[in-house]
C-alpha cells in the first residue's frame, strides 16, 4: 500500500520532500515530453519545469473504466491553473488498453504511447499498487498477472524512453512478492534485470555488466545480453523508518549512427552509444587519476620544507635573505645562528620533537 499521513507521518513526509525535490531537480529543462505512471495525485504540474509542453498521465492501476478518474483530471486542472504561467503545457489524460485497466501481453503496459517519445517517466510509489492490482484482476490468456506485471512495465518503459531519456523514481527499496516468487525483489534490482537485447534476467550476487575487452570492441560485437538497458544512480532515503530509494535511470543506447535520430529533439547532440560511454567513463578516470597525481605533487612541494631561491630560504626575499616571508609579522625569533624562523615551524618542532632541519 502506498505511504498515508495517518500511517507513517514521518516516511510519508519524508517521501513527499524528496519527491519534490527530484521531480525539480532531475527533469532537464530540455525535456519537451513527460509521462507520469500511476497518477493518482498532480504533484508532477506541480514541481516540473515549465517548459514541458505535453505532460502524458498514464492511470496505470487507478483507472476508472479504462480512464483516468474524474477526481484526477479535475486536480490536474487545477494544479495547472494555480501554478500559472503554464500557458504552453498540454495535461494529455491517456486511456487504457481494456475496460477494466488490466493491460495485455501483446499491448503492453504503456499501449497508446508511441516508441521513443518520451523524455522523462516519473515513477512515484506506485509499486505495491500496481501489485495489488494486477494480482486481484489480472492473470489468464492473454493478461498480465501478479507474476509478470513489472516485466511487462519495465520494458514499456523503456520502450516509450528517447536513447538518453531518464526515469525519475521515489519507490520503496524492497518489494515483497514482486515476480509472484513469495520474496522481497529489490526495486532497483528489478529495473536493472531488463537487458540491452530485450531479455528480462536479474543479474546474480557477484554478476558484473559486460565482459573484459568491450572498450575495444566495435559496437555490433558487444554482447548487449550483458548490459542492463537502464543506467542506474541512486540512494537511500535518509531518516525514513520505512526503507524507500530515490534515483534516476538513463536509458542506454545501442545505435553506431552518428547523427541524431528522428524527433529526438537534441540538435546536433545524441546519447553516447554503450561503447562511447565506456570510452568516456574510461577516458574520465584516466583523467582522474592524473589530476591526482598532479595534486600529490603539488603537497608534497608544499610539505618539502625550505627552497632555495637566490640564496634565501622559501619565506626570504630573494638575494641576501633581507626580505621578509608571508609568516613574517614581526612575531619572528632568531635562531642561535641568528637564522630567523617562522614560529609555526618552530612549533611542529616543539610538537614532533624533531630537530631543526
Amino acid at each position: 500500500m502506498a505511504l498515508r499521513a495517518f500511517i507513517d507521518p514521518v516516511s510519508y513526509s519524508r517521501t513527499e520532500f524528496i519527491t519534490s525535490a527530484i521531480l525539480t531537480n532531475q527533469i532537464p529543462r530540455s525535456s519537451e515530453v513527460l509521462l507520469q505512471i500511476g497518477t493518482e495525485d498532480p504533484r508532477c504540474v506541480y514541481y516540473v519545469p515549465r517548459s514541458v509542453k505535453r505532460i502524458l498521465c498514464h492511470p496505470t492501476y487507478c483507472a476508472s473504466k479504462g480512464k483516468l478518474p474524474f477526481r484526477a483530471r479535475r486536480q490536474l486542472d487545477q494544479a495547472k491553473e494555480r501554478r500559472g504561467q503554464m500557458e504552453g503545457t498540454e495535461i494529455v489524460p491517456l486511456e487504457l488498453e481494456s475496460y477494466d485497466g488490466v493491460a495485455t501481453k501483446a499491448g503492453g503496459m504503456l499501449a497508446g504511447v508511441e516508441s521513443g517519445s518520451v523524455d522523462v517517466v516519473v515513477w512515484s510509489q506506485i509499486s505495491d499498487e500496481m501489485k495489488k492490482f494486477y494480482g486481484e484482476r489480472g492473470g489468464g490468456g492473454d493478461r498480465v498477472g501478479a507474476s509478470d506485471w513489472f516485466e511487462y512495465a519495465v520494458k514499456d518503459v523503456s520502450r516509450v524512453l528517447k536513447d538518453g531519456g531518464r526515469v525519475v523514481f521515489v519507490e520503496r527499496q524492497d518489494i515483497d512478492d514482486l515476480f509472484g516468487s513469495g520474496r522481497k525483489v529489490g526495486f532497483v534490482d528489478g529495473i536493472r534485470a531488463l537487458r540491452m537485447d530485450g531479455t528480462f534476467k536479474m543479474f546474480g550476487p557477484n554478476e558484473d555488466e559486460g565482459q573484459e575487452g568491450d572498450d575495444e570492441k566495435a559496437i555490433s560485437d558487444i554482447d548487449l545480453s550483458t548490459y542492463s538497458s537502464l543506467d542506474l544512480a541512486f540512494d537511500k532515503v535518509d531518516l525514513c523508518p520505512m526503507p524507500h530509494v530515490a534515483g534516476v535511470a538513463i536509458k542506454r543506447s545501442a545505435t553506431s549512427d552518428s547523427s541524431p535520430g528522428p524527433g529526438s529533439g537534441m540538435g546536433e547532440k545524441r546519447e553516447m552509444n554503450i561503447q562511447e560511454r565506456m570510452l568516456y567513463e574510461k577516458r574520465t578516470a584516466n583523467a582522474e587519476l592524473a589530476f591526482e597525481a598532479f595534486e600529490r605533487g603539488r603537497r608534497k612541494g608544499r610539505k618539502g620544507g625550505k627552497r632555495k631561491k637566490g640564496g634565501g630560504e622559501e619565506g626570504e626575499g630573494g638575494e641576501g635573505g633581507e626580505g621578509r616571508g608571508k609568516w613574517a609579522r614581526g612575531s619572528e625569533r632568531k635562531g642561535g645562528d641568528g637564522e630567523k624562523e617562522n614560529p609555526i615551524e618552530k612549533l611542529r618542532r616543539m610538537v614532533t620533537g624533531q630537530g631543526k632541519e
